[in-house]
């Protein structure tokens, strides 16, 4: 029989690890340092008529592998561009009002520390976030050794999160019990971390799978993650995915 710790999270109860960070709140911001390359993990959260949502991994995004979910997704804007092309601009509104219920919904997890706390956490973040990241890269900037003030506004566009380089001369060097941190970083099991286990990878490749009936995921710490994504769906129409 299992023996769980006190204060010991259980994924399948408590939903998914306390490591993983994302800002919550308008206004909220910290001091990131990325420690490494990011992982991803792709959903698709789809609400059911009688309350609650259906959550799956996307076989597409996460393997290369056929979606029926994203087939729909594709097919349906296809036929909003078709309505357009007609004219018919009621019809296109309603056709990607119901694409959208299908479309996946991608986060990216960096490994970073959060300077205020000297924390090292698993820093989910939407697309924009990486864009904006991936931007500075292109630039010739050393992530790795920059420090990063990142903000959720919650203003409209793709500034919904900012992500703002701190100049050199106030990035402070890591404390040693920040350098800790990040050396525990290496003994992170991040794939159990985000609930995508062996299982399911295996799931995501079988005959079964090749349908493009992506593998089904029960997790209340999922739930909630739905109702902060589409809850109110400011982020949705902010682009920030």
């Amino acid at each position: 029989m299992p023996v769980v710790d006190f204060g010991e999270k259980i994924p399948a109860i408590d939903g998914s690890s306390s490591k993983i960070f994302r800002l919550k709140r308008e206004g909220e911001k910290v001091t990131i340092r990325i420690i490494d390359r990011p992982h991803y993990i792709s959903r698709h959260f789809l609400e059911k008529d009688s309350g609650g949502w259906n959550i799956f991994f996307c076989p597409r995004v996460m393997k290369g592998s056929k979606c029926i979910y994203c087939e729909k997704y594709f097919d349906l804007m296809k036929q909003v561009k078709e309505a357009k092309n007609s004219g018919d601009k009621k019809a296109a509104e309603a056709l990607a009002k119901e694409a959208k219920r299908y479309k996946e919904t991608t986060r990216f997890y960096y490994p970073a520390l959060i300077r205020e706390r000297e924390e090292a956490v698993l820093l989910e973040v939407p697309l924009s976030v990486r864009l904006k990241i991936d931007a500075y890269v292109e630039a010739g900037i050393d992530i790795l050794g920059s420090d990063f003030v990142y903000t959720r506004t919650e203003k409209p566009g793709s500034d919904y999160y900012t992500l703002i380089r701190l100049d050199s001369r106030d990035t402070k060097p890591l404390t040693e019990k920040e350098k800790e941190e990040a050396d525990s970083v290496k003994e992170w099991d991040i794939d159990k971390m985000l609930g995508f286990s062996k299982e399911s990878s295996q799931e995501l490749g079988t005959e079964e799978n090749k349908t493009g009936e992506p593998v089904e995921q029960n997790d209340e710490g999922l739930y909630e993650k739905a109702k902060e994504i589409f809850g109110n769906g400011q982020e949705k129409k902010a682009g920030s995915k």
